[in-house]
């Protein structure tokens, strides 16, 4: 997958997460069962540990689809810093979302 093709995947999730029009894709114990040996998201996101901003609801993905990385107030440190460069450069992810926060 393009870094274009992970990115409009992500916003068509999420234009059905904002129309409350969810598929849930790839949640399931079966599709969970595939991943215990791998993984192949195809985005990494770095974004806020608010509660209330769930990445894979606001972009309605499932189980092994993004690679997330949370923190207070999108604070960095190495460790942070580590898990990004992680998830580009172990996983393959060809897609690096900074997710801001709004209201």
């Amino acid at each position: 997958m393009t870094p274009q093709q992970a990115l409009e995947h992500l916003m068509e999730g999420n234009k059905r997460f904002v129309a409350d029009t969810p598929s849930h894709p790839n949640q399931n114990s079966k599709h969970r069962s595939t991943l215990t040996d791998h993984q192949h998201p195809y985005a990494t996101l770095f974004g806020c540990a608010d509660s209330r901003v769930a990445a894979e609801m606001i972009f309605d993905v499932g189980l092994g689809e993004m690679f997330v990385v949370r923190t207070a107030g999108q604070v960095t440190d190495a460790l942070t810093i580590g898990s990004l460069e992680y998830g580009a450069s172990n996983l393959g992810t060809p897609l690096l979302i900074v997710l801001g926060h709004d209201s």
